[in-house]
C-alpha cells in the first residue's frame, strides 16, 4: 500500500483533472477539497466506480481518513467492482482512525484472496496490538513474517513480543 511521492502526486493530479477541479498547485494554496470529494458519493454509480477507489486513496494520503473510510463504505454497498481492493484501503482507514474493533471486524467478516493476505494479517496485528491484545496481534504478524520477512517493519514488530 506504500507509494513513492512522484507516484501519489500522479493519481492526484489524474483525479483532479477527472473531477474538474482545478489543477493541483492551485488547490494546495488554500483551497479545503473536503467538500469536493465529499460531494464525490453524490455522483452516479459508473463514476463512482470509475474514481471512488482513487478518491479514497488521496484522501487517505492526504490524512483525511475519515472522508476516506466513508467513500470506501459506500463504495462497498454501491459498486461491487474490485470490492476487495476497497475493503483492503477501508481497512487501513479503519485502523489509521484507530477504530479498531470495526477493523477487526471488517478483517475477519471478509473472505480475503490469498494475495492480499500479507496486508490484511499485517493491518489486523496493528489494530490487535492497538487494543493491546498482544498474543493476537503476534500471531498475525508471524503470519506476515512467514510470509515475507522483509514486508514493512515487521522483524522489530516480531523481536518486540
Amino acid at each position: 500500500m506504500d507509494s513513492s511521492g512522484d507516484d501519489v502526486s500522479v493519481v492526484i493530479q489524474s483525479l483532479f483533472k477527472d473531477l474538474e477541479l482545478g489543477d493541483i498547485q492551485e488547490a494546495r494554496l488554500g483551497r479545503d477539497l473536503k467538500q469536493e470529494f465529499g460531494d464525490l458519493l453524490q455522483l452516479s454509480e459508473e463514476v463512482l466506480k470509475k474514481l471512488g477507489l482513487d478518491a479514497a486513496v488521496v484522501m487517505g494520503l492526504s490524512g483525511d481518513w475519515e472522508i476516506a473510510n466513508e467513500i470506501c463504505r459506500q463504495l462497498v454497498v454501491r459498486c461491487a467492482d474490485d470490492r476487495m481492493a476497497i475493503k483492503l484501503w477501508q481497512l487501513r482507514a479503519l485502523f489509521e482512525l484507530e477504530k479498531y474493533p470495526e477493523a477487526l471486524a471488517l478483517s475477519t467478516s471478509t473472505r480475503w484472496p490469498s494475495e492480499l493476505l500479507i496486508h490484511v494479517n499485517y493491518l489486523t496485528g496493528e489494530a490487535f496490538e492497538g487494543l493491546r491484545m498482544y498474543d493476537e496481534a503476534r500471531l498475525r504478524f508471524d503470519a506476515v513474517f512467514k510470509l515475507n520477512r522483509s514486508y514493512r517493519n515487521i522483524a522489530q514488530k516480531i523481536t518486540r513480543y
